[in-house]
């Protein structure tokens, strides 16, 4: 007896709720050749390969560690520079490369979205779960540094870190869906969305601590998704205070929050990518 293949019945407004789901399972293997082909494509191809996943955050390290640490004296909260720094760079290049990547998938995909019909937010997500190959590279840098600088992480580690990490994903995703979206329509997002993220950085705890933001603007400082995030990674890997649980579930919440309205404005961008293409 032969079963007859599902029928997908493609509408103007697309899949929703748990359909779209559900689609995306049913595309789970074209999602993994699209993690696959951007990991060869970035790795495989190129001369230094896994080595990149190094070298930028490394050397982002260096310069703040020089320019901000040596020079300029920017308090580390009694821990060395380097690691005050690295933890921080961790999670800000993630949260840059899932944002870059997110907002770039449709137009780097263009042929592909304009030929074939398939589940649009593989795009993204695919990018983003190629993300995490950078990720455990760097987070084997950071044990190591914690290693050469004797930094001693409480066990609040095992639970701060990965919800940190997990909110930094969701955020960069959502905020990447947004920029994918607008994008679409405003060719402007592109050009702008560099500088957008080089104000961002300094609008967050990575050269500084959160601490020095003057009392009357911490809540609206805490606002950052990425405030929660870093200040909860550096308080319990290295020790500089207790782990902000409240801060992060703040910027747990604002992520949610992000990603859903993100994914409402890639699915409506969707809608008209081949008309402005």
């Amino acid at each position: 007896m032969t079963t007859s293949p599902p029928t997908i019945v493609i509408t103007s407004a697309g899949p929703t709720g748990m359909s779209a789901w559900r689609e995306l399972w049913t595309a789970r293997d074209l999602w993994w050749f699209l993690v696959w082909r951007d990991l060869k494509t970035r790795y495989i191809q190129s001369v230094l390969g896994l080595g990149w996943a190094v070298i930028q955050p490394l050397f982002t390290m260096g310069i703040f560690t020089i320019i901000f640490g040596k020079l300029a004296g920017v308090p580390s909260e009694g821990v060395p520079y380097a690691a005050f720094s690295l933890t921080a760079v961790v999670a800000w290049t993630f949260f840059q490369t899932v944002v870059t990547d997110a907002s770039n998938s449709l137009t780097n995909n263009m042929g592909l979205v304009t030929k074939v019909y398939f589940p649009r937010l593989i795009l993204p997500l695919a990018s983003v779960t190629a993300r995490l190959m950078d990720l455990a590279i760097m987070l084997l840098m950071l044990a190591l540094m914690l290693v050469l600088t004797h930094m001693q992480p409480s066990w609040n580690a095992v639970l701060a870190v990965p919800a940190a990490l997990g909110v930094t994903l969701v955020s960069g995703a959502g905020l990447g869906l947004w920029l994918a979206g607008l994008g679409v329509q405003y060719r402007d997002v592109r050009y702008s969305q560099t500088l957008g993220l080089q104000l961002l950085m300094y609008a967050s705890p990575v050269i500084y601590s959160a601490k020095q933001v003057p009392a009357k603007w911490q809540t609206f400082y805490s606002l950052n998704p990425l405030t929660g995030v870093i200040e909860s990674m550096r308080a319990s890997l290295l020790g500089t205070g207790p782990v902000p649980w409240s801060t992060l579930g703040l910027d747990a919440f604002i992520a949610l929050v992000l990603y859903a309205t993100g994914t409402w404005c890639f699915h409506r961008a969707v809608r008209i990518y081949a008309d402005v293409a």
